[in-house]
């Protein structure tokens, strides 16, 4: 029954927007992963998203080399 329920919600969900199911999917992977491990997740996740920026999208390529972004260090160091 719960699986039918699961399957239900996913599938409603899914229909609203396609993307649901994967975001649903990462998410209970990392249900119960510690803090450092999430954190460790999210900076990989955001350095991709930010080179990809750099390197696909002018205004960012732009505004990135405007603050001396050549190296980017995700994690403590930038955030200070």
């Amino acid at each position: 029954m719960v699986f039918v329920r699961q399957t239900k919600f996913i599938f409603a969900h899914t229909l609203g927007d396609i993307r649901f199911y994967s975001m649903f999917k990462i998410i209970k992977k990392n249900e119960f992963n510690n803090y450092e491990m999430l954190k460790n997740s999210q900076n990989k996740l955001l350095k991709k998203m930010i080179t990809y920026s750099y390197n696909q999208v002018p205004f960012y390529k732009k505004l990135f080399e405007k603050y001396v972004f050549n190296s980017i260090n995700i994690g403590d160091t930038i955030w200070k």
